[in-house]
């Protein structure tokens, strides 16, 4: 691979990684100026959801470098990603790499990086959260599309009544 090439695959991670955490911030600004108690938050959940799983995809395709020296190909890539809930399940995807992190001598030698990752992997809050933003992108950010166009009652995992109650679980 020409130079001109690898400078313009790293300026698209840093582009990414860039509109990862944009997506992210702008969700937490949104859940933080949000006035109305029953709001459903379903644009920062779309913002958080989506910007969680940008990042990660883009740590999984630097772990592949990492390990073969180069990035898989595109066709490569879209299966690998089907192994995820075709590229939506945010949770598979972080403990893969926290699986891989323990086997990375400067993450496991630096205490700062070592907490970190104890709290990504443990920490009961956050996994809620993680599975709740997971559940949402995989598939029910149409929750409620669904529940217009069900027979029935909608039974599946409702999103936005979770989000809700984890926000309000932090004022207890």
């Amino acid at each position: 691979m020409n130079k001109a090439h690898e400078v313009e695959k790293v300026v698209a991670i840093t582009e990414e990684v860039e509109a990862s955490f944009q997506f992210i911030a702008v969700g937490l600004k949104n859940l933080n100026e949000q006035t109305s108690s029953i709001s459903n938050n379903h644009v920062s959940l779309q913002l958080l959801s989506s910007g969680f799983e940008r990042v990660l995809k883009i740590l999984l395709l630097l772990k592949d470098k990492h390990l073969t020296g180069s990035y898989p190909e595109l066709s490569k890539a879209r299966e690998k990603f089907k192994n995820y809930n075709n590229g939506h399940g945010i949770e598979k995807m972080l403990d893969e790499l926290i699986v891989y992190s323990k086997n990375i001598d400067f993450m496991q030698r630096v205490p700062m990086v070592r907490e970190d990752l104890d709290f990504i992997e443990n920490n009961k809050s956050f996994r809620e959260f993680l599975k709740i933003i997971t559940e949402f992108s995989i598939q029910q950010r149409y929750y409620y599309i669904d529940t217009i166009v069900l027979e029935n009652s909608n039974q599946n995992f409702n999103p936005f009544s979770s989000f809700k109650n984890f926000i309000y679980s932090f004022g207890n």
